[in-house]
């Protein structure tokens, strides 16, 4: 759990803006992503989704594991995602067999997921491997994202907390919740510890404005520490509302203010002092079977470092 956290002193105009933009946050985010067309009559169903086994499972005839056993799954299998909805974190599946039961969500993969053990910074892109697999997963809300629903469900606190990314880096605690690409975390609801916005102060050292999702990838550490020990911040894109855009206008306008330049690789020549305001959130998704925290750009000093301010919405001035 994050321990109290004293509120930002700031202008109240400006608390205004955060006031207002995360009360409607969520609903921009819900309409933009959630704005399809209707299928046509006589429309096919859609094809159910598999996953592959990767350990010896079970079988259950229903959504308990002390339920009677239907058959046993060995790693390499693959099952069809059933109707209905996962319960806790079983999900309802159609074995190679035909039988109907139910598996843990923690042991299953989209077919052709890179072995999970040997993942690391080098061997794989890990924003690549998401916009790559997302569409095998089931839809997470209105979309088929990492934690979709988390993202969009603004937190209760709307006054933003004042936050530090030696704190989050030295006394943030990852949380018990399921990391990694399986199917069990792949939609993981938003938890006790996310639901703050925080302001969070640090020096940013890297701007990423051609990430496969549209987010902007922020890196931020202390003041004179190495750019690996950081924290990351992610501004989505205008598409899902407009003060996304002026977040990225205000960040770029406080490092042109600052003397600094951006790189080609979004590097920065000098770090600059900003404070993002936005919502606590941990992204799990970069984490192999081993626990190991990968592919978050450079911040992967600790599991403590896959903790993120996203979305951000608004750079204070």
């Amino acid at each position: 759990m994050l321990g109290p956290l004293g509120n930002v002193s700031v202008p109240m105009t400006w608390n205004r803006r955060v006031d207002l933009f995360v009360a409607t946050i969520a609903a921009v985010f819900a309409q933009a992503v959630s704005a399809q067309p209707p299928a046509g009559r006589g429309s096919p169903p859609a094809a159910p989704l598999s996953f592959q086994v990767i350990a010896p499972t079970k079988l259950f005839s229903h959504p308990d594991a002390t339920s009677p056993v239907i058959a046993g799954l060995r790693p390499g299998d693959v099952v069809q995602l059933g109707p209905g909805a996962q319960r806790g974190r079983l999900f309802p599946v159609r074995a190679p067999g035909g039988q109907s039961g139910w598996v843990d969500g923690r042991l299953l993969v989209p077919p052709g997921m890179p072995n999970l053990a040997a993942l690391t910074e080098t061997s794989v892109n890990y924003e690549a491997l998401l916009a790559r697999t997302e569409s095998k997963y089931p839809k997470c809300g209105s979309a088929k994202h990492y934690r979709w629903a988390a993202k969009v469900s603004a937190p209760d606190n709307q006054d933003p907390g004042a936050l530090t990314v030696a704190t989050i880096l030295s006394t943030w605690q990852p949380p018990s919740i399921d990391v990694g690409q399986s199917l069990a975390a792949w939609c993981v609801p938003r938890i006790a510890a996310e639901d703050r916005t925080f302001a969070l102060t640090g020096y940013v050292t890297r701007i990423k404005r051609a990430e496969t999702d549209g987010d902007w990838h922020i890196e931020l550490v202390t003041h004179g520490s190495a750019v690996t020990n950081c924290v990351v911040a992610e501004i989505p894109s205008p598409t899902y509302a407009a003060g996304f855009a002026m977040a990225r206008t205000d960040l770029l306008a406080k490092v042109a203010a600052a003397g600094a330049t951006i790189d080609g690789n979004g590097d920065l020549s000098k770090p600059v002092q900003v404070t993002l305001v936005g919502d606590a959130f941990y992204d799990g998704w970069h984490t192999n079977s081993s626990g190991s925290p990968v592919g978050h750009g450079r911040c992967n000093s600790s599991p403590r470092a896959l903790w993120e301010l996203h979305p951000v919405f608004v750079v204070q001035q």
